[in-house]
């Protein structure tokens, strides 16, 4: 296996797998709202004011944005939008392989390699319309780059990583998070990297001056946190449980994906199986104290870090995964036989197979919103709607004023008002008949609210319920917030 022509080919077969498991029913799901967040924010580009002017509730810095911009040159619809992402997604895997041969050698980089690959996590978030495969893809190579500098001192390793960590700052602001680490290992490490110093505060000078451009929208977005729904930080440090229980949700987010519950058997075995892993990963990598330096503050630094600007969901900090799979890998080189490997690789595949297949038969998703079926929803209202027919939507408009933005079967739709102004819609105007959409968690008690309020005003016609979710008592119960059982519902009202 360490031959050069082995691990080439190698390499491109593991590429080959990710690649038939990103593209394999690329469209099938509709868009959801964060998808549908990217590309308003894209449509509202035209030229360089609107390229640095933030757009649509999105608060993210605009790269991503302008590159859908230009893909939807090419083409519409999910399948397309959604390959854009898949093909930073890609990049990603060799880049995992290089950055994890300088770290811990080629047999556990390609173990690494072939983990980001099948991975779950990875499969629902480099097959949607938002940034971070991108961000993933620039962090991964920019730490190449920016180890492959500090060791060999090169030029054009170090511009190469200045450039990728400029497209970084302007992609997510976590991205700074990547920074940090670097920042923090370079000085961790400075009697052995101080030849570099100069290079490496040039780096960042260059990084810095860069991002002033944008720098004036960071500061409208922070005095203006509700307009850009922007999250607010963890309270871990204040909160013990919180702060076990949040990091211990991401590392399993990243080891399985967030297709398979918590409570699921195979769930349990596969974090008992990550867990022991991790703690051989470690004992193996006592041998090599600045690798070990390395991936310890990767995992600690950017993550707490974190946690003081925003709330640590594990998309938020994806890029961090395949540093957690370096350690992983390198536990399966715990035991030097080969069969012992090979078996305990197999039982590692299982769960990670079972939360992929979950992935593609929309199975136990922590968050739903990446299954609403917006499409079949809006083809049902189509196929029954009238003229002078109105529309209202419980919740977030967006999703179905997307699917029904061309049709004209309303003659004065309504999207996301306050469900008392149904009755203005129905009394005022010609129309005749009402359709209510819900599909917000957050306003299950306003939904409910306001399908009392219009049965006692109306009389309902029809309902129709889409996408039950089995799971939504448990997850009540464990999770300690409303969840739909069905994820949308339509109903339609008319005056008799």
């Amino acid at each position: 296996m360490s031959r050069p022509k082995n691990i080439i080919w190698l390499l491109l077969g593991i590429i080959l797998i990710g690649g038939i498991l990103r593209v394999w029913h690329l469209g099938e799901k509709s868009f959801w709202i964060d998808e549908l967040l990217s590309l308003c924010h894209a449509e509202s580009i035209n030229d360089v004011p609107t390229l640095f002017t933030p757009a649509c509730g999105n608060a993210h810095p605009p790269l991503y944005f302008l590159l859908v911009k230009g893909w939807s040159v090419f083409g519409d619809g999910e399948f397309h939008f959604r390959l854009l992402s898949i093909i930073f997604g890609m990049a990603v895997i060799p880049g995992v392989f290089f950055l994890g041969r300088e770290l811990v050698g080629r047999a556990p980089a390609l173990v690494s390699t072939f983990i980001v690959a099948v991975s779950p996590f990875y499969l629902l978030y480099d097959r949607e319309v938002r940034m971070y495969s991108l961000l993933t893809c620039l962090s991964i190579w920019s730490l190449y780059f920016f180890i492959k500098a500090l060791k060999i001192g090169r030029s054009i390793d170090w511009v190469l990583y200045t450039v990728l960590s400029v497209m970084n700052v302007y992609v997510h602001y976590h991205a700074f998070l990547v920074l940090l680490l670097e920042w923090i290992f370079f000085f961790s490490s400075y009697p052995e990297y101080r030849t570099q110093k100069l290079r490496a505060f040039l780096s960042q000078v260059v990084i810095i001056v860069a991002f002033l451009f944008w720098l004036p929208n960071l500061l409208y977005q922070l005095q203006n946190p509700a307009e850009f729904a922007l999250d607010a930080p963890d309270k871990f440090p204040i909160f013990f449980l919180l702060w076990v229980m949040k990091p211990l949700y991401v590392l399993s987010s990243f080891s399985l994906g967030q297709t398979i519950l918590p409570w699921n058997p195979v769930a349990i075995l596969g974090a008992i199986l990550f867990s022991v892993l991790g703690v051989l990963g470690v004992r193996r990598l006592l041998d090599k104290p600045e690798t070990l330096r390395f991936l310890s503050l990767s995992l600690v630094v950017p993550f707490v870090a974190a946690s003081f600007i925003s709330d640590t969901m594990p998309r938020y900090v994806v890029f961090l995964a395949p540093l957690y799979f370096f350690i992983i890998a390198e536990g399966f080189f715990f035991w030097a036989r080969r069969w012992v490997q090979a078996c305990l690789f197999l039982v590692f595949l299982f769960p990670m197979l079972v939360s992929a297949n979950n992935y593609y038969n929309n199975r136990e998703f922590h968050i739903l919103a990446h299954v609403d079926p917006w499409r079949e929803v809006s083809v049902f209202i189509r196929k029954h709607a009238q003229p002078e027919d109105c529309l209202v939507a419980i919740g977030s408009s967006r999703p179905i004023g997307y699917y029904l933005k061309d049709f004209e079967g309303f003659s004065k739709p309504i999207y996301g008002t306050n469900y008392e102004e149904s009755g203005q819609c129905m009394d005022k105007g010609s129309g005749r008949r009402l359709w209510v959409v819900a599909a917000d968690p957050s306003v299950k008690k306003e939904a409910e609210a306001a399908q009392r309020w219009l049965d006692t005003q109306f009389v309902l016609l029809a309902a129709r319920r889409f996408f039950l979710d089995s799971d939504y008592q448990m997850k009540t119960k464990l999770f300690k917030k409303d969840f739909l059982e069905n994820r949308i519902s339509v109903f339609l009202y008319g005056k008799t």
